[in-house]
């Protein structure tokens, strides 16, 4: 029996994937990632846990997965498919309760480590224009871009940029040419960060 998540994470040394694969494999990362979350949720005790008296600020309490009504050889189980399918999963965390009861980062990742995110940045920016909109610092996902730049000049202008609006941003309908993938070797993304707006 593994006795804390921190011989857990150590349980399974995962070595290094292998060349990046096609499309369709990146792809069944979000199959598997739900597939993950049903097991681990599957893992949960069925008597309702105690809530905890704390939130975590710099960092989260740790527990054993048992304390918390968990099954640790699951777990490791979990992290055993991840090893062998080489489904391009860089870390999983588990919180249960408000504790830490599973980190494991796979080959070349950290947990200190930064990581490009791409698309989750649009959950986590839909997610604060939300309560911009709630708390009243923007009116509604209709208002014009530019709006949110006064004063500001902005290269190439054309009817294009002066119609869109957030909602278009946030649901990536801007209109606006855009080669910001794989299948363009992220051409966009690097000719974003080079441009002056």
């Amino acid at each position: 029996m593994i006795v804390g998540w921190q011989r857990l994470r150590g349980l399974l040394p995962i070595a290094p994937r292998r060349a990046p694969r096609r499309f369709l494999v990146r792809h069944v990362r979000a199959l598997v990632v739900a597939a993950i979350a049903l097991l681990v949720a599957s893992c949960a005790a069925a008597t309702p846990s105690p809530t905890p008296a704390y939130w975590p600020t710099e960092s989260w309490r740790t527990s054993t997965p048992e304390q918390q009504g968990m099954d640790s050889e699951m777990l490791a189980a979990v992290l055993g498919t991840i090893q062998e399918q080489d489904r391009g999963i860089d870390s999983v965390s588990v919180v249960r309760n408000g504790y830490l009861v599973l980190e494991a980062a796979v080959y070349p990742y950290r947990p200190d480590a930064r990581h490009v995110i791409r698309s989750c940045s649009k959950s986590i920016v839909s997610a604060l224009i939300g309560i911009a909109i709630d708390k009243g610092y923007i009116e509604s996902v209709k208002q014009p871009v530019l709006g949110f730049f006064p004063g500001r000049t902005v290269a190439n202008l054309d009817a294009r940029k002066e119609a869109m609006t957030l909602e278009h941003l946030l649901t990536m309908t801007s209109g606006l040419e855009c080669r910001d993938s794989y299948l363009y070797r992220w051409l966009g993304l690097d000719q974003m960060r080079q441009s002056d707006d």
